[in-house]
């Protein structure tokens, strides 16, 4: 076996940066916002019209896999139950 580094390694420790953060301007965040393409910016004029929505509650389900954890495991009492509709 190799125990050679194979890639790229990160060159700083993981985590936030509190200093850098805490430093940061207002202005400085609306221009990481307005540079981000993932982010869609909002303003006064959003927050008028927008809505709370509650999450639906979850159903808890519970599941057999077979050891290769690709299929199903074989069980008679298993009987697919219709999703609650809301």
């Amino acid at each position: 076996m190799n125990d050679a580094l194979t890639g790229k390694t990160s060159k700083s420790e993981p985590g936030t940066d509190w200093d850098k953060l805490q430093r940061l301007t207002p202005a400085d965040i609306r221009a990481a916002i307005n540079d981000d393409p993932d982010a869609h910016p909002t303003d006064a004029a959003f927050w008028q019209t927008a809505k709370i929505v509650m999450p639906c509650p979850k159903s808890t389900i519970a599941i057999r896999l077979d050891k290769d954890g690709n299929r199903l495991a074989p069980t008679p009492s298993l009987s697919p139950l219709p999703l609650e509709e809301n």
